[in-house]
């Protein structure tokens, strides 16, 4: 499991990701986004899911 820590709501990332960018991702508190990859998880994956992320932010 991976949390990071935003400077705004959760909501306002995470919002987009998942209805724009349709990325599932979890929260935690009112500031940190949750995720929590499989372990079967490639490195193609995890780079499309940052692009995707940068993109939202």
């Amino acid at each position: 499991m991976i949390g990071i820590d935003l400077d705004c709501p959760h909501k306002d990332v995470r919002q987009p990701l998942i209805y724009q960018e349709h990325c599932f991702t979890g929260c935690a508190g009112t500031n940190i986004l949750r995720l929590l990859p499989p372990l079967c998880l490639t490195k193609a994956e995890a780079d499309l899911f940052i692009e995707k992320l940068k993109k939202t932010l």
